[in-house]
């Protein structure tokens, strides 16, 4: 039994060796949560703007939530967003593709297209590559609250 345990020991000795060779992967540079504050949302609208320059597009309106008390569990707490945009197929997609990897931690929870010049109307036109479009996306970012006092 004693070489059976001593095999074993070894066996495991052997892992955590391993394991502890084992290089850490560098920290993301994507922020996951935003600190709570005053300029919280201000800086998501900024973010916003900002992608927006880049993949051409224009924003039409952003409706804003506050965070979700009663869905959030400790510290970090889920704000929804609506961001309606116009541009081209090719600008929507880009827009997307900015927000999926922006700096911030974005979850892109709902999407719908028309065709701008069926958006005046209540039925949507398909989508065609080369004519203007309206996406409204809904976005969920998460802020940080401050932990309480001990």
């Amino acid at each position: 039994k004693h070489g059976e345990i001593g095999q074993q020991i070894e066996a495991k000795q052997t892992e955590l060796n391993k394991l502890k060779a084992t290089v850490v992967p560098p920290a993301g540079n994507i922020l996951p949560a935003a600190e709570a504050g005053r300029s919280e949302s201000s800086d998501f609208i900024g973010l916003l703007g900002a992608l927006a320059v880049a993949a051409q597009v224009r924003i039409l309106g952003i409706d804003s939530d506050a965070p979700d008390k009663a869905k959030s569990a400790g510290a970090v707490q889920a704000a929804k967003s609506k961001v309606e945009i116009e541009g081209s197929y090719r600008q929507i997609r880009s827009f997307l593709w900015q927000v999926s990897h922006s700096s911030r931690m974005l979850v892109i929870t709902d999407l719908t297209t028309t065709s701008a010049a069926a958006s005046s109307s209540s039925a949507a036109a398909p989508i065609q590559a080369g004519f203007g479009q309206k996406a409204t996306i809904g976005i969920e970012r998460y802020i940080a609250q401050p932990l309480p006092p001990k």
